[in-house]
């Protein structure tokens, strides 16, 4: 082989490089999720994987049934107390559209010409919360996107006499001081469901199930817990409990033990305000899953990694780290030596949320990918994929290819020959490992200091 290079252009590209202004690129500048570093480089932060999981007193179960309001005049009632100091509103909520008015009632406590308090649900995925209604220390707070149309979602909100939460799917999307305390509902109050209080015209074209009003305000680990499960009916602070699983009949049972039943319509006889009776399509999984895209990372080939996945649960967690030797073929990883195509990688915390990773690769090796097994006495799920993407010129392994790395890439260009005893150890800068620094290696760095690195 000969060990000439062959035509000038490397040399006078190489000139304009030199010549160029510096390149330095700050590490780390991310807004959403900032990468943790190890010794040579990065490491991804992997998807975050939130579980909802039942409370340790039983599996996640689908719901029997569920009520359907048609957004005309349909409702549900009862003359029971809600006046209350403290106080969360949970349910599942499939809203379908809001015509013409824009919003609709999901519960409220009050009287025509005023309100204990409502939860109302708008056009625009938004959840209102008010207080002390049309009184003179009226508040109310809300968040938009709290619920997507024509899809089952968890809302609820909570008051402990000072601050309001909005919680979406178990997680909080808002908090707001209001600072006055609930007035009662007064003489002749009701409590409606489907609608903002009784005599209003602002009824919800939904569906609803797992209504649970409570005189305490919960916290977002208890929401989460139990949003997927049913209730006993005994739990401290629950005022009432409507699960709808009734087959027929006007009376809407309060499942808690304090019986504030409701009715359907307007009385104790069949009316055109009635709700329907319907399956529960709730979903039953135990695990409410969000994954962004797959991550994907450059680490130089000497460099150590970190991944993590972010799981939330009631109930103890157990990890399993897999990797992804060939296409398709996913096997747990172990501590210690993981033999790959080009090299080896040392694992170790594989059974934790976080994968630690040392590497000792060549720069011919392939994508490296991980994912993690996440489970529980509930179940399992599986999260995206990681995929490492080695990068040999970073040859000083910061995490980003520029002028540091052009200094030792030119150094070695300039001794040629991987067996010359000038050559930096492992020839680190053959980047197409062929024995040789040449015009090759050399189109190559060109492509990743453009770049900033290899992505």
């Amino acid at each position: 082989m000969s060990k000439t290079r062959p035509v000038e252009r490397p040399d006078k590209e190489l000139r304009a490089l030199r010549n160029r202004p510096a390149r330095k690129r700050a590490l780390g500048n991310t807004a959403t999720a900032p990468l943790q570093r190890g010794r040579c480089g990065l490491v991804a932060k992997l998807v975050a994987i939130t579980f909802a999981l039942p409370a340790a007193n039983g599996a996640a179960q689908g719901f029997g049934r569920a009520l359907s309001f048609d957004g005309n005049n349909d409702q549900v009632r009862s003359n029971s107390n809600f006046d209350c100091n403290q106080l969360t509103v949970e349910a599942w909520v499939l809203v379908r559209s809001f015509a013409p008015i824009g919003w609709g009632g999901l519960a409220a406590w009050g009287r025509d010409a005023d309100a204990s308090w409502e939860v109302d649900l708008h056009s625009n995925g938004a959840v209102y919360f008010k207080i002390n209604w049309n009184k003179a220390n009226q508040r109310n707070t809300s968040s938009i996107g709290m619920y997507v149309a024509n899809q089952w979602s968890h809302v609820a909100i909570t008051y402990d006499g000072s601050d309001a939460r909005l919680y979406s799917n178990g997680h909080l999307v808002r908090s707001e001081t209001l600072g006055k305390p609930i007035s009662s509902g007064g003489s002749g109050a009701w409590l409606t469901l489907g609608n903002n209080f009784p005599g209003a015209d602002e009824f919800s074209n939904a569906s609803f199930d797992e209504v649970r009003i409570w005189n305490i305000a919960r916290t977002e680990n208890e929401i989460l817990c139990d949003m997927r499960s049913t209730l006993s009916g005994s739990e401290p602070g629950l005022l009432a409990y409507y699960d709808f699983d009734e087959v027929s009949g006007q009376i809407v049972p309060d499942r808690s033990v304090n019986h504030r039943d409701a009715f359907l319509g307007y009385g104790s006889s069949a009316d055109s305000g009635d709700p329907v009776r319907v399956d529960s399509t709730v979903p039953s999984s135990c695990f409410d899953l969000s994954s962004p895209a797959p991550q994907l990372q450059s680490v130089c080939p000497s460099g150590s990694a970190e991944i993590a996945v972010v799981a939330r649960a009631c109930e103890a967690i157990a990890y399993q780290w897999q990797y992804e030797p060939i296409p398709g073929t996913w096997l747990d990883a172990a501590d210690g030596p993981t033999f790959i195509d080009g090299g080896t990688i040392t694992l170790s915390s594989v059974h934790s949320d976080r994968l630690q990773l040392s590497l000792n690769t060549t720069p011919n090796t392939p994508l490296i990918r991980f994912r993690c097994i996440v489970t529980n006495s509930c179940g399992s799920t599986t999260s995206e994929p990681a995929t490492l993407v080695p990068c040999p010129p970073d040859l000083t392994c910061d995490n980003v290819v520029d002028d540091a790395d052009f200094v030792v890439f030119v150094a070695a260009y300039n001794v040629l020959d991987c067996a010359d005893p000038a050559m930096a150890a492992g020839c680190p800068a053959d980047l197409n490992g062929d024995g040789l620094l040449d015009d090759s290696d050399f189109v190559e760095f060109v492509a990743a200091y453009n770049a900033l690195g290899c992505l």
